[in-house]
């Protein structure tokens, strides 16, 4: 790997689309991602009207992250950028068929087999940031106990999120990892988005309503859990991980982090038990209190 051209910026070499459904209606939808320019940044697509993957847009909808500008909502964007962010992919243009990112049966996964081959190198050099405090340091909010975020200074570029939830058994569980494509693709990108019920009652009303196409989750998509009995379905082997959740809530924040416009260098992201909306605040409070300062050294090994 020649390391500077590593550290250039990258878009996606040719268009290419990642199909799915849309879990609100239960239509198939689909994803286009087009090469962009230098400096463009990821932006959404939809009905000939372009939005920027930031925080500036950003909102917490329908229990998912989208983006609004004026009447234009784009929505559940976190898995399709999740895997978009681990490949240091800067520049994209993603069109949409409905306003909607489709979601597929192995959550980031076919956005990944779709990207990682077919990126392309620009001419200007990447953009990092890195966080300017040590030792680590926190953010939360009262409304959202006991929700934290906290960030430090650290070798390489890292997320560990910690979860607590009953598809777990009631058990606490982490995940940690160094962000890079690799990584993404052997431990978090099908780990599914989580539907808990309170009974088997309930469950098999919500699969059966999706049948007749009133939304699009489905067991193959997200992974169905009984409140009452949260560990038959790992018994079972019915999830890829024995620790989907968190593995999944990774997702969820890697995804939310590809909103702050830039990769790290020397930083740690360390998430507790929180949700899409204080994820956003979050990261906008860290934004707006200067945690976060321009990277300035010498290329190093990045993305490999």
């Amino acid at each position: 790997m020649n390391y500077e051209k590593a550290e250039m910026q990258k878009s996606v070499r040719l268009p290419v689309r990642v199909d799915g459904v849309n879990v609100y209606n239960g239509n198939l939808n689909h994803a286009w991602f087009h090469p962009a320019k230098d400096n463009t940044g990821i932006v959404f697509s939809y009905a000939g009207r372009e939005i920027n993957a930031d925080l500036d847009h950003a909102i917490f909808s329908r229990m998912a992250v989208a983006l609004k500008k004026g009447s234009l909502e784009v929505r559940l964007v976190e898995h399709l950028l999740s895997a978009v962010y681990s490949l240091g992919i800067d520049n994209v243009i993603i069109d949409l068929s409905d306003g909607v990112c489709p979601t597929t049966n192995n959550c980031g996964k076919e956005y990944f087999d779709a990207l990682h081959n077919n990126i392309a190198y620009g001419t200007a050099k990447k953009k990092f940031f890195e966080v300017s405090v040590a030792p680590e340091y926190p953010i939360t909010h009262p409304k959202f106990n006991p929700d934290l975020i906290s960030v430090t200074q650290a070798k390489g570029f890292q997320i560990s999120y910690v979860s607590h939830h009953p598809a777990n058994g009631a058990e606490m569980r982490r995940y940690s990892m160094e962000i890079n494509g690799e990584n993404y693709s052997k431990g978090i990108m099908t780990a599914r988005p989580p539907a808990p019920f309170r009974n088997d009652l309930i469950k098999n009303i919500v699969l059966f309503l999706g049948k007749v196409g009133l939304h699009g989750l489905t067991e193959q998509n997200y992974f169905f859990t009984s409140i009452n009995n949260p560990k038959k379905e790992i018994q079972d082997g019915y999830l890829g991980y024995s620790d989907n959740f968190v593995r999944h809530k990774t997702v969820d924040a890697l995804g939310t982090m590809a909103l702050i416009g830039r990769h790290f260098k020397n930083t740690k992201f360390s998430f507790n038990m929180t949700g899409h909306k204080f994820d956003i605040w979050a990261l906008r409070e860290l934004r707006e209190k200067g945690i976060f300062k321009e990277h300035s050294g010498p290329a190093t090994p990045y993305y490999p």
